[in-house]
């Protein structure tokens, strides 16, 4: 009676202890990839957003304080400082997308090579 009750508890023990069956961990994977590939996305879109909040922040700044007071003297060097920030915004923004996004890569490639250039499935996010 113990015996068959000993055998119940180690079989018991050797299920818990199995791996895994293949389709959950297929699954743990899948879900795994996606939730890196989400936050990676969530990463160049915040740098993307913050790059383009430090270009046109202080020009939209200073341009409303201009237009709300005119009789405010407001030096020139802050407005050329900051039409120089939004200018370089554009200089910026294809330089942060090529880093971070490899469909804008390949799309800049196959603009560059022609429509017969193809993905490189080895090429590094």
């Amino acid at each position: 009676m113990q015996g068959n009750k000993l055998a119940k508890i180690i079989a018991t023990s050797e299920q818990q202890q199995s791996p895994q069956p293949q389709d959950q961990r297929q699954d743990e994977r899948l879900l795994r990839r996606q939730l890196k590939m989400t936050a990676k996305t969530v990463k160049s879109i915040f740098i993307i957003v913050v790059v383009f909040l430090i270009s046109w922040y202080p020009l939209y700044t200073l341009n409303t304080v201009a237009f709300f007071c005119p009789k405010c003297c407001i030096s020139q060097i802050p407005f050329v400082v900051s039409i120089l920030l939004s200018h370089y915004n554009s200089v910026w923004n294809p330089i942060l997308y090529g880093w971070k996004m490899k469909d804008f890569r390949f799309a800049i490639k196959k603009l560059i090579f022609g429509p017969q250039y193809k993905m490189d499935s080895s090429a590094g996010t």
